[in-house]
């Protein structure tokens, strides 16, 4: 409703520009379409409150033995749990990773790129346009040392068992 009256001044990284610098040693970065590794990933919840995020929708299914996460040079295929419907919507990505990694990416018939950093346990996140029922996986890095954890096809929420900040709604 803002954005008419106040133009670019209404968007969230404009308008809480003053609360966030106030925050030493914290730099924050607001995006509408996460894209790649994404630290401390945070959503608003329905009382105003920084709550950590999540990707709920299709996922999936868990690997039968542990040593099947590990992407080879031919690949993998992922059925999903459920077919995702024709939007645009956000994957995430759980991986760990000895050393940086380039992927390919497919679902929903178009195909993309990113790069993970080396980690132990992250979630990488790329926009995707649905339908579809499975993603595809490739290195494009040879030797990618990289185990693939659950793919999440849906919408962004807040986690229900996150913290969220302030831990409890302000009066008013």
């Amino acid at each position: 409703m803002a954005l008419p009256l106040f133009g670019p001044l209404s968007q969230v990284q404009n308008a809480l520009a003053p609360l966030a610098n106030q925050v030493p040693g914290q730099r924050f970065r607001w995006t509408s379409s996460p894209s790649g590794v994404v630290k401390h990933f945070m959503i608003f919840d329905e009382q105003g409150r920084l709550q950590p995020a999540t990707v709920q929708g299709p996922r999936s299914y868990p690997f039968r033995h542990p040593k099947d996460c590990l992407l080879t040079a031919s690949g993998m295929v992922l059925p999903l749990t459920a077919n995702v419907y024709a939007l645009p919507l956000l994957m995430q990505i759980g991986y760990y990773a000895a050393r940086p990694v380039t992927l390919a990416v497919a679902f929903g018939g178009h195909q993309s790129q990113v790069t993970l950093p080396a980690s132990p346990l992250a979630y990488a996140y790329l926009p995707v346009q649905g339908p579809g029922d499975t993603v595809v996986i490739t290195p494009v890095t040879p030797d990618p040392e990289v185990c693939i954890g659950t793919v999440t096809v849906g919408n962004v929420e807040a986690s229900p068992t996150g913290t969220p900040v302030p831990a409890f709604p302000l009066p008013g």
